[in-house]
């Protein structure tokens, strides 16, 4: 990010990839002193066995008593289904068989439930039991003629015993979903156990560098990629300071990939989206902590009322500013983020919450001379959603109302927000054994606003406004979908949502741009289809179909800064899709899947303006069409095991539809216009091939080590004389990138459920640059095409080495 001539961002501005690049070597000063100063901590116990390859099932060890529920009457048995996560914590509860109000008494006192963990081969696995639990009422006895009769006995506590019935396996995959669970986030080298870090391995994420939070999915811009934590709309999902994610590991169950199309619940946006999905509230008192190379972070959770309330408290903060001071003195670096619930049982079907989180990140250039720090770039959410949920026969409903804000410095002087008012309504309802019925609506409103900080008024520069101006934008929707079991292999789930797009610019706004209008409402309806079909017992084909639709976006997300330019139309794309789910022997899982996406009314600036945005220029506000196609391959051993292992590939061509622009003498003026006809070229994010390759192994003893190998080709890039694209377009690439993460744990493990650990990790250990801009010659005021050799012009500039090297403890109980 950086500056123009209208005081917004531009992607590639000299003076931050300056920055970056000073970052990655502090990062990488700082890792080789803290190495040459320190070594790992030793084992001294005997290494582990490795077992037999025998299932053992979970073992109860702590909370075995469930309170006969008030006001019931009758004996009663209820059968549990469970899932054990591999900490021995009760991951998922609900009741298979008996009644109410004894179901929700038992399934609600089983998540404090605390196990010893399943076993195969002598390592903990995630397994799904069922246990039956017993509710007997205790009866007033008779009066006896010989005297007062015995005081009344109180119903007995049910105590749960085990069904002979023990499943370890993996949770079945929604069409076109693709999940990362703890095990995989949390051991995955590169990603630092963070939960949002971890979908750059995935297929059909393309990252715009190494390192950085953007990603194209599949040829969708980052701008056009939702980002959700448990349904609340986020801007963000890592720290720009090239630091973890925003949310504390420790409260995310898993994370929910979409390349395209995906269920009705999803919309509003045209490209991907990834959904974090927070932990159900414990009613046991536990925590995690960790202190790194560059941030301290803290997770704890306690019971209240009971064991009917409980409240958590997460954040991290960083302490790169004191870090880089003594290695940078030039750079200031910082960023901070918490987390807060508060969760309340009224009955134990009913519950109301709060969930309050927010992020800061700071990255700022000191002068030397007067020792002041200017703002390069600083950004800022946060967000409070208060919930009521209900469980209701066969499934569960949610309503919800949410406050936020996004504020984005842009250097000193240019501050964009955004305020925003959400509410949404979810239901899921099982009607029979075959169908699942999902339904929601939901609404948003935003004020945005752009602020000149140097002279304290609200707005700009009239050309800036016609882009951002400040204006009030609305968001109504509806949706429904049905996963449907029409055959016992076959699982169909139509779906669509309707919503209502408005956009109101304030009346102060007085350039609006060429067929802009005062208010704008424009209506989308998003038609849905998923098909799964079980082929053989190993094998099963998914297909999806989608169409998606989004209002005017930048091509990054930035915090309170959103396009516009409603008047000129949604943006659009629709997204198909062809897979197999193969099982293969040793636990593998293979998926192949080919793609399609077509894509419509982009604002895509870095397709038409290049690299220099500049919001005086024509092509940086038009409109562009494009489309993307290839292969998507991963080849999964499932992480938790011994050896684990992750592969992905994706092959891809991406492309846009662009009229070239140059410069025409007309009277011995030059002036800028439109050459030629529309021209069909590589996108400037098309990288043809992404490989990721990730391997984890346990030495025994609490040793784990793990490696991994990124590489992607380098993206096109066309010529340029005077800041104007030149033939061939987009003819040329940037040299490929690859680079080598590695991690080293060690655990120690203490009562049930405690551990200490040791972690040594390094993103791009091996230092690697990246070439990501250009360095053109200058030709003056009446270039001369002829002066240069074709391929010579420009010249491609690395940016850092992106580095991050950690070492760190963390530690729970």
């Amino acid at each position: 990010m950086g500056a123009t001539r209208g005081g917004l961002p531009t992607p590639a501005s000299r003076r931050v990839r300056s920055l970056w690049g000073k970052v990655g070597v502090a990062w990488a000063i700082a890792a080789c002193a803290l190495l040459d100063s320190g070594s790992a901590a030793r084992a001294d116990e005997p290494a582990a066995s490795p077992g037999t390859a025998n299932v053992a099932p979970p073992r109860l060890v702590r909370g075995g008593e469930v309170p006969y529920p008030e006001g019931a009457h009758g004996d009663v048995e209820i059968v549990l289904e469970l899932v054990v996560d591999k900490d021995g914590r009760v991951q998922d509860a609900h009741s298979v068989a008996g009644d109410e109000p004894f179901a929700s008494a038992a399934t609600s006192a089983s998540r404090d439930f605390v196990f010893e963990p399943a076993k195969r081969g002598g390592a903990p696995v995630v397994a799904k039991i069922r246990m039956k639990v017993a509710f007997v009422e205790a009866h007033e006895p008779s009066a006896s003629p010989a005297g007062p009769a015995p005081p009344t006995s109180a119903p007995r506590a049910a105590k749960p015993t085990p069904i002979e019935e023990v499943e370890v396996r993996g949770v079945k995959r929604e069409a076109g979903k693709t999940t990362l669970g703890q095990a995989e986030i949390r051991e995955l080298p590169g990603a630092f156990g963070d939960a949002f870090r971890a979908i750059e391995m995935l297929p059909g994420v393309v990252p715009m560098a190494s390192g950085l939070p953007f990603f194209f999915v599949r040829g969708a811009p980052p701008g056009n990629t939702g980002y959700f934590l448990d349904g609340v709309r986020v801007p963000l999902l890592y720290h720009l300071a090239l630091g973890p994610a925003v949310i504390h590991p420790g409260l995310v169950e898993h994370v929910d990939f979409y390349a395209g199309a995906p269920p009705a619940r999803f919309g509003r946006f045209a490209g991907g989206f990834v959904s974090g999905e927070v932990r159900e509230p414990a009613k046991r008192f536990h925590g995690e902590g960790n202190i790194r190379l560059f941030d301290t972070g803290l997770l704890a959770e306690a019971p209240f009322a009971g064991g009917k309330g409980t409240f958590l408290g997460a954040g991290r903060v960083s302490y790169t500013a004191l870090l880089f001071s003594a290695i940078v003195p030039e750079v200031r670096l910082d960023y901070w983020d918490y987390q807060g619930r508060v969760a309340y049982d009224l009955t134990p079907l009913d519950r109301v919450s709060i969930f309050a989180f927010g992020s800061h990140d700071f990255l700022g250039e000191v002068n030397e001379d007067t020792g002041r720090v200017k703002t390069v770039f600083a950004t800022q959410f946060h967000r409070l959603d208060t919930r009521y949920d209900r469980k209701i026969s066969g499934g569960r409903m949610r309503l919800a109302v949410t406050l936020g804000v996004d504020e984005s410095s842009l250097g000193d002087e240019v501050v964009s927000r955004d305020r925003m008012l959400a509410t949404r309504f979810e239901l899921e309802k099982k009607l029979s054994d075959d169908v699942l019925f999902r339904a929601g609506a939901d609404g948003t409103f935003d004020r945005y606003d752009l602020l000149d900080e140097t002279t304290g008024s609200r707005g700009t520069s009239d050309s800036v406004q016609t882009i951002y101006p400040p204006r009030s934008d609305f968001a109504l929707g509806a949706r429904a979908d049905v996963v449907w079991r029409v055959h016992p292999r076959v699982e169909v789930v139509p779906g669509a949502r309707f919503d209502l797009f408005g956009s109101a610019i304030s009346d102060d706004v007085v350039v609006l741009g060429p067929q802009a209008a005062r208010t704008t409402v424009i209506p989308a309806v998003d038609p849905r289809l998923a098909v799964r079909t079980k082929v053989s017992p190993s094998v099963t084909h998914v297909s999806t179909l989608g169409l998606q639709h989004q209002t005017p976006s930048f091509v990054v997300p930035i915090p309170g800064l959103q396009v516009g330019r409603l008047s000129e139309g949604l943006q659009s794309a629709v997204h198909a899709s062809q897979g197999v789910e193969v099982a293969l022997p040793w636990k593998l899982s293979l998926a192949p899947t080919v793609f399609v996406a077509n894509s419509f009314g982009l604002t895509d600036a870095v397709s038409t303006c290049g690299t220099d945005f500049d919001v005086d220029d024509p092509r940086c506000v038009r409109r562009v069409s494009g489309q993307t196609y290839g292969l998507e391959l991963s080849l999964r051993r499932a992480f938790g095991e011994r050896f684990t292992g992750f592969f992905s590939y994706t092959l891809a061509r991406s492309t846009r539809l662009t009229r070239p622009l140059g410069f025409r003498q007309r009277g011995g003026v030059s002036s800028l216009g439109q050459l030629g006809s529309t021209l069909r070229i590589a996108g400037e994010f098309d990288r043809t091939h992404v490989m990721n390759l990730a391997a984890s192994y346990l030495l025994g003893a609490g040793w784990r080590v793990g490696a991994r190998f990124y590489f992607y080709t380098g993206r096109p890039y066309s010529e340029e004389i005077r800041g104007v694209p030149i033939p061939p377009y987009n003819g040329y690439r940037y040299p490929d990138f690859h680079r080598f993460d590695f991690r080293v744990e060690k655990r120690w493990t203490f009562g049930q459920t405690g551990y200490v650990a040791f972690v040594a990790e390094w993103l791009n250990a091996t230092l690697r640059k990246e070439a990501f801009s250009l360095e053109c010659a200058s030709f003056g005021d009446s270039p001369d095409l002829t002066t240069s050799l074709p391929g010579s012009r420009c010249k491609p500039q690395e940016v850092g080495p992106i580095t991050i090297p950690s070492l760190g403890v963390e530690g729970g109980f």
